[in-house]
Formats: structure tokens, C-alpha cells, sequence
């Protein structure tokens, strides 16, 4: 290896460990619209193709986007004062897409990185608006049903219960209804208070594998932290660097960045000669295709393109499996609203059929 490369990237790590910042763990993050964010990231990308500059789409974007320059103003002026473009707007991101922006920006590849995050953030925005939609009738029909039996419980129990007199005593208020339901309540919500408090003290890790491994939406998950790790990994092998380098990069940023945990984890297991292909078969959230490409052999280059590609696979897969998520939202919620229905109808007949059998 060459003085010039052990320089560049001996150049590299120290510049990583400079870029980040040491409060990014506890600073308070800037509320910033995604949808505008995700626009932003997607014009600069544009410009830069163009040949803007930085500083210049950052200026441009000011007068196009008027509502959101306050913030643009923020983000120039730290340009200005000399940071970079990832250290600028790390108030404003999650630690995951700060380090693909630090990693970008240091490899040449901010243009390009900024459209496949805007892309990717914008198709987010787009399958929350669409299940909002999705869940606006049912909610308004659930909100319509609750009031309902709420007028039922004020104004046609009581008469029902009057009208009854003691015929019910032996079918239905001998059991405690309010009690079960407020045992029911109190259970959930110590539950689920319980499960916050074990989810604080878990590292990043064994929140990843925890939320791969939940119901429904587990998939979801492992597709989306398989294509953060894939590209990202493409994106490094692509501008030289070693598996071992990638680690000890990967390695320089915050704790609370999976990049981080996955680069130890990958140090120690080239340390101690055992098979990465291992690791990457007992982690959830890597794809099993991804064992195939680290057994071809293939030269560093040839990895490099072949990931790249199967991280652009990786993230059309994740599309498709929240839009299929998507089209068992609202049948749910309808699902819901039948049984709420059944409910209340049971609710009044029920009595008035004891009633009439006390009567015959």
C-alpha cells in the first residue's frame, strides 16, 4: 500500500472523528418538517448535478423555499463558519442518516446520497399521508360509535334497568363489568410502562433486534436497517476502503448509531478469525442474500457495484412491504368498528330478551 493512501485515509479517520459532534446523544433535536427536509435534500441533490455549489444551493434554496428559511439561514451560516453539510443539519436528522451524510460528504458522493435519502424520506411521508387517509373514516366512525354509547349509557341503560327492575340481578349484574374493565386498563398500561422502561436501558442493538422481531411490522424493520447496512457498506468499498477499514470507520462515530455497533462487532470478529458470514446469518436485520456476495470472492470493485445494486433491490422490497401493510390497515379498523357495533346492539338486546323470558 502506498504512503499516499495510508496518509488519505489515516487523513479520513481523523476527519470522521472531528465531524462529530459530542452532544449529538443529548442535544435537543430542531423540529423540522420531513416532507420539507426530504424536498430540501432532493433540490440540493438537483443542484449540485448542476454544478451549483454548496453554498450556493443552500442560497438558492432560500428563495424558492421562503416558509423555511429560518432554518436554511441556520444551516448557511454554519456552512459559512466552516462545517460541513452533515455537521449543519445534524439537528435536524436521526444519528443513522448523519453518518451516511458524514460518510457521503467525505467520499464525494453527497449529491447523489442527498437524492436517495430525499427519495427515500419522501416515499415516508407519502405512506404516512396515505395512512392517515386510510384511517380518518374508521376513526370518525369509532369517535361516532363511542359517543353513542356513551348517550346509551346515560339515557337508555338506566331506563332499561328501571323497566327490568331485579329480573337481570342473576344474569348480569352480579358480575362486575366496571371492575374487569378497569383491571384490564390498569394491566395494559403497567405493561406497557414496564416495556418502556426496559426499552430505555437496551443498547442500539438490541433495539433493532427487538423491533425486527415484533408482529406485523417486524419485516418492515429488517428491511429497512438491510438496506441502511448495504449501502452504506457499498458506498465505502466503493471508494477503496477494506472490510477491516470500513469497520475502523465505522467504528468512529457516536454509540448511538447502528454503524457504529455493527463496525465493533465486525473488529472483534476479524480480531478473533472467526467468519463474518456468521455474524451476518445470526443478525435479524441483514438479508441472507448478503452471505452469497461476501462467498463470490468477487474483487473489491465488483462487491462494491453488486451491493450497491442489491441495496437499490433492498429498498424497493421495503416499499412494497409497507404498501402491502398498508392495504390491511383500513379492513382492520372496519374489522373494529363491526365488533364495536355488534357490541352495542347486544348490549340492548340481550336484556330485553331476558326481560320478555321473565315475562312468558
Amino acid at each position: 500500500m502506498s504512503g499516499d493512501t495510508i496518509w488519505h485515509k489515516q487523513l479520513l479517520k481523523k476527519k470522521l472523528n472531528r465531524q462529530w459532534p459530542r452532544n449529538l446523544t443529548t442535544a435537543k433535536k430542531k423540529t423540522v418538517s420531513q416532507s420539507r427536509l426530504a424536498s430540501w435534500f432532493v433540490l440540493i441533490a438537483k443542484l449540485l448535478s448542476v454544478g451549483f455549489s454548496l453554498q450556493q444551493s443552500v442560497q438558492f434554496s432560500q428563495r424558492v423555499m421562503p416558509k423555511d428559511r429560518f432554518w436554511l439561514k441556520r444551516v448557511e451560516r454554519a456552512l459559512t463558519n466552516g462545517d460541513s453539510f452533515a455537521t449543519a443539519v445534524n439537528e435536524m436528522v436521526n444519528a443513522d442518516l448523519y453518518v451516511q451524510l458524514v460518510l457521503a460528504e467525505q467520499h464525494g458522493q453527497l449529491g447523489s446520497t442527498l437524492a436517495e435519502l430525499g427519495d427515500f424520506l419522501l416515499a415516508q411521508q407519502r405512506q404516512r399521508r396515505k395512512l392517515i387517509a386510510l384511517l380518518q373514516y374508521p376513526i370518525l366512525l369509532i369517535f361516532l360509535l363511542g359517543a353513542m354509547m356513551v348517550a346509551l349509557g346515560i339515557f337508555v341503560y338506566p331506563e332499561l334497568r328501571t323497566w327490568q327492575g331485579n329480573q337481570l340481578s342473576s344474569h348480569w349484574q352480579i358480575i362486575p363489568w366496571q371492575g374487569i374493565a378497569a383491571f384490564l386498563v390498569g394491566f395494559v398500561i403497567i405493561y406497557l410502562f414496564a416495556y418502556y422502561l426496559r426499552w430505555q436501558k437496551k443498547d442500539v442493538e438490541s433495539r433493532v433486534r427487538a423491533r425486527c422481531s415484533w408482529p406485523v411490522v417486524g419485516k418492515m424493520y429488517r428491511q429497512y436497517y438491510g438496506y441502511y447496512l448495504v449501502s452504506t457498506m457499498a458506498m465505502l468499498l466503493g471508494h477503496g476502503l477494506s472490510l477491516r477499514e470500513c469497520c475502523q470507520v465505522a467504528t468512529s462515530f457516536n454509540n448511538n448509531s447502528l454503524l457504529c455497533w455493527w463496525g465493533q462487532r465486525l473488529s472483534s470478529i476479524n480480531e478473533g478469525g472467526r467468519s463474518m458470514v456468521k455474524l451476518v446469518d445470526n443478525c435479524p436485520y441483514l438479508p441472507a442474500e448478503l452471505t452469497i456476495f461476501l462467498q463470490q470472492g468477487l474483487t473489491q470493485e465488483r462487491l462494491a457495484d453488486e451491493l450497491a445494486v442489491f441495496g437499490h433491490l433492498l429498498f424497493q422490497r421495503l416499499l412494497e412491504t409497507i404498501e402491502r401493510l398498508l392495504v390491511f390497515v383500513q379492513p382492520l379498523m372496519f374489522l373494529i368498528v363491526a365488533i364495536m357495533i355488534i357490541g352495542m346492539y347486544m348490549s340492548i338486546l340481550l336484556p330485553i330478551y331476558h326481560s320478555l323470558q321473565g315475562v312468558y
